[in-house]
């Protein structure tokens, strides 16, 4: 082999490893870009782990998720509150939660919703406390606590008449 061969591989083999430094140096960027951003928060509790991904330069939660011994949620978050959050178990039965914040921040209504993806429940919060209603025979009723043999039950007023509420199979209905 010439010494201009030899030359010329040396020089390719400089060209290859200078790329290849140049593109692991932009991938580390983007690396530490993300992770300036953003932090991956490792959480453990109660047995119970997870993982919450926060936004470093507001030190808010944007989403997170929950590994539970009898199924899994996942929470969305906006400007630190938490918006959406889904549990689910391994039967396939899932719950929806979709909280609403009024312009002061504060939780001012709470809805839920079955696999379905039928809302079932509402709670409006306010200065009074909080108000629930049931979606029952396509609209929403008052929930009221009454109690009965000394245990509260929750109910509400169909056609003039105090019923309670079950939920059976994932859907509300009244006896």
């Amino acid at each position: 082999m010439t010494y201009a061969r030899v030359i010329a591989l040396g020089i390719i083999a400089v060209g290859l490893l200078t790329l290849v430094d140049i593109g692991l140096r932009l991938r580390q960027h983007q690396v530490n870009a993300f992770a300036r951003q953003f932090a991956a928060v490792p959480l453990h509790t109660n047995g119970t782990s997870g993982i919450l991904i926060t936004d470093r330069a507001k030190d808010q939660p944007l989403w997170g998720v929950w590994n539970f011994k009898g199924g899994d949620s996942v929470n969305c978050f906006v400007e630190g509150r938490l918006v959406l959050g889904v549990t689910y178990v391994p039967e396939g039965r899932a719950e929806t939660e979709v909280n609403f914040y009024g312009k002061d921040g504060k939780l001012i209504s709470q809805w839920k919703a079955r696999e379905n993806g039928v809302f079932y429940g509402r709670a409006f919060f306010g200065e009074g406390g909080a108000k629930s209603e049931a979606w029952l025979n396509e609209s929403w009723h008052p929930v009221e606590a009454r109690t009965n043999g000394g245990k509260i039950q929750y109910g509400t007023v169909l056609d003039g008449k105090w019923r309670h509420l079950v939920f059976t199979n994932g859907n509300t209905g009244v006896e």
